[in-house]
């Protein structure tokens, strides 16, 4: 069976463009750093990790959340007054209206714009990331076709694999790692712990290198508790992005694209919803 995807739905790329456009007239570059494995520094291979970078200490803040006051103003979103230490930004998008292809799209479009190339994808539970992995694997196709110049490779980092955490860090490609939470929050986990593989390093050690643009599924489950938000944090991200349909709460993140279950059903996104245990179900949603 292929499946066939739209390329230029106008709420998804109103969702994408949201992202893209925070990063207007901002310089960015790949940075490099040296790493080691097994206590050895070959001459015949590449022993540099490639890092996400945004030139200028101060992120170039200035400019960032002047676009980003543009981008909710348009999308009529209450506008911030700061971006906060580790920015973050929420898309919040009605279950069903595509959130998954849309982040996975905005990925593909950060690299093309601004050549960002470390993409770390966490979710709640091993359902949603076979799930993810699943449309990485049949959209392969569509993005191809989409963006024939970017080579990326997905990873599923499962708690094991220290080879695929380098590979992560040290290809010079586009790298989507994806992982649950369950793996990288506890210091009893691999990945927080010092391994001669990596000589001596932790593998967060190496993440934290890349300064990864962060992903976040459904953040009221997967960074729920404290523990959690520490861990995403403690992975040095360049920035945040979350995406969920229900946010249970909003301190520092700049909400910056609204798709709520209303707004979904008047654009006929989605067949029916509920409001106040009242359920609607008349849109004639073509097929």
């Amino acid at each position: 069976m292929k499946f066939k995807f739209e390329a230029h739905l106008e709420h998804q790329d109103e969702a994408i463009n949201s992202v893209i456009n925070i990063f207007n007239g901002i310089k960015t570059r790949n940075g490099v750093f040296s790493i080691r494995k097994n206590n050895q520094i070959s001459l015949f291979s590449n022993n540099h990790g490639i890092s996400n970078v945004i030139l200028n200490d101060n992120w170039q803040k200035d400019i960032a959340l002047q676009n980003i006051k543009k981008i909710q103003e348009k999308n009529m979103l209450d506008i911030s007054n700061t971006i906060g230490s580790i920015p973050t930004f929420d898309i919040e998008m009605e279950t069903g209206t595509g959130k998954t292809y849309v982040f996975l799209k905005t990925i593909l479009e950060l690299n093309q714009k601004y050549d960002f190339k470390k993409f770390l994808i966490i979710v709640p539970s091993l359902a949603i990331k076979e799930g993810i992995i699943k449309t990485l694997e049949i959209t392969k196709e569509h993005f191809k076709m989409l963006y024939p110049s970017i080579k990326y490779q997905y990873r599923e980092y499962d708690g094991q694999s220290l080879q695929l955490v380098w590979d992560f860090a040290n290809n010079n490609n586009v790298e989507i790692m994806i992982t649950n939470i369950q793996s990288i929050n506890k210091d009893i986990n691999i990945f927080n712990k010092n391994n001669d593989y990596l000589s001596g390093d932790k593998p967060i050690d190496l993440i934290k290198n890349t300064s990864p643009i962060v992903i976040i599924d459904e953040p009221q489950s997967t960074a729920s508790g404290k523990k959690s938000i520490d861990a995403i944090n403690e992975l040095n991200p360049l920035f945040i992005l979350r995406y969920s349909a229900t946010f249970k709460q909003r301190k520092d993140e700049n909400l910056i694209y609204k798709l709520d279950s209303i707004e979904a059903y008047k654009k006929k996104l989605v067949k029916q919803i509920k409001v106040y245990g009242i359920e609607i179900e008349d849109n004639d949603i073509p097929k």
